[in-house]
């Protein structure tokens, strides 16, 4: 009964750690960012959105702006 016990633990321990390890994966800034990004005039409304360099950014058009090359809809989780 004890070995079971302490195998039980020593499972969910590793478990456990495999899950705190996992992250989000953000993409590198050489295939994230377009290094001569087109300049336009922004709308200035909030729709976040959470761009592959892992900044939120206030909505598409300033990421395109900032040379973001993908982004998801939301703000980025810290």
């Amino acid at each position: 009964m004890h070995r079971t016990t302490l195998r039980l633990f020593l499972f969910l321990f590793v478990a456990m750690l495999c899950q705190a390890s996992q992250c989000r994966k953000v993409q590198q800034p050489d295939d994230c960012l377009n290094p001569n990004p087109t300049k336009t005039d922004c709308p200035d409304f909030y729709a976040p959105v959470c761009g592959c360099d892992g900044k939120t950014y206030t909505n598409d058009c300033q990421a395109r702006n900032a040379g973001v090359k993908s982004w998801t809809p939301g703000k980025c989780e810290d």
